[in-house]
């Protein structure tokens, strides 16, 4: 028996109806953006299907801007970081201030920092909260444990730098962002949950729903909407490149001191050979499966 499947545009929700089974999926609209159109997700990775366009023109352009933040070194790197880093404070600063001007803001912001002890005090392996293991993932990660990120920068301090003082400090302001980024995304995503008349914890999803799906979609529900998406998705940009040039300094870096001195000398040439390499290989991770939609 053939199955009859059909999608009909509510509002701004998308309902599948599937006439065997009686079953029907809702999604919002930015959901179904972000999954048929932006990604077009595929059944599995054994289905990678082609490169999309606009995800390659993308990946190009972001590699492009790697590349002229590193391709003079710690000269550039130097430069560039002024604005990379301290442009994200102020525009998530900006969202904040918003954020807290809309109604629901105050129950996200509880939700944020009103800790739920069940799950903390859960520390056996395979228990359903993962709060530790997130957080200890997120420490790594941002701080760039094992990555030899601080290490490849700090070789250009002074000999008798105070190592101490700057190991504190970067610690510090990375718990710090953290939680200020936690104010800005909780604020708008109350605001989304009061929008929807929905408990905060069922707006909140994981992985990059959050910066993806959520939260543009509270920002689009917002006078000047699309101002304020502008303003997050260049904080996200810069946020991300900072992090990708420091890393493909370390290889830069790693390159320039192991091959002979007549190739590492011509920095510019070990700068663009990786940033093409890395680009590469990064395609796989842009493919697309043509019958995404047909799935639908």
């Amino acid at each position: 028996m053939s199955t009859n499947i059909s999608v009909v545009n509510i509002s701004s929700s998308w309902v599948t109806l599937n006439e065997s089974s009686s079953m029907v999926k809702t999604s919002t609209a930015a959901e179904e953006f972000w999954s048929y159109n932006v990604l077009n997700i595929s059944n599995g990775i054994e289905h990678p299907g082609d490169i999309q366009l606009h995800l390659l023109v993308s990946q190009i352009v972001a590699w492009l801007a790697v590349f002229l933040c590193v391709v003079k070194g710690i000269r550039s790197v130097g430069k560039v970081v002024y604005v990379s880093a301290t442009v994200p404070y102020v525009l998530l600063l900006a969202l904040l201030i918003r954020g807290l001007m809309l109604p629901g803001a105050v129950e996200g912001i509880k939700a944020f920092i009103i800790p739920r002890w069940e799950n903390l005090l859960t520390l056996q392996a395979g228990a359903e909260s993962t709060v530790w293991i997130d957080s200890a993932t997120q420490a790594m990660i941002s701080c760039g444990i094992g990555t030899a990120n601080i290490i490849t920068i700090a070789r250009y301090n002074r000999f008798h730098n105070n190592c101490y003082r700057d190991a504190i400090l970067v610690s510090a302001l990375d718990c710090f962002t953290s939680v200020f980024a936690g104010f800005v995304v909780f604020a708008v995503i109350g605001y989304m949950a009061d929008y929807l008349g929905t408990p905060v914890d069922q707006v909140v999803s994981q992985g990059p729903g959050i910066a993806f799906i959520v939260y543009p979609e509270a920002l689009s529900t917002m006078a000047f909407g699309q101002i304020w998406a502008a303003v997050f998705f260049l904080m996200l940009f810069l946020a991300g490149i900072d992090s990708q040039f420091v890393m493909v300094e370390v290889v830069v870096d790693f390159l320039c001191d192991t091959l002979p001195k007549n190739i590492s000398k011509r920095r510019w040439v070990v700068t663009s050979c990786s940033c093409l390499f890395l680009c590469m290989l990064g395609l796989p991770f842009i493919t697309q499966n043509r019958e995404a939609r047909m799935r639908l």
